[in-house]
């Protein structure tokens, strides 16, 4: 077993999430995060799975709480 980071988006409030799995491959990990999500009562849809264990502030960056349009960080520089 080896550790993923699922990356996905909350359908009910745009918030990304970051999810660490144990399993055998990346689809593994994503089946595993989406019955997590399922269990909770929420929906979400997913994005990636990553092989390894990330954490925001530290190995992942967000542009925010949920997805940012490029002109909105294009006019922060």
């Amino acid at each position: 077993m080896k550790k993923f980071t699922v990356i996905g988006v909350y359908t009910d409030n745009g918030q990304v999430f970051a999810n660490t799995e144990e399993a055998e491959n990346g689809e593994q990990a994503i089946q595993a995060s989406a019955a997590a999500v399922a269990e909770a009562g929420t929906d979400a849809e997913i994005i990636v799975a990553i092989e390894g264990e990330h954490f925001e502030g530290d190995t992942l960056t967000f542009p925010g709480e949920c997805a940012v349009d490029v002109r909105t960080i294009l006019e922060g520089i």
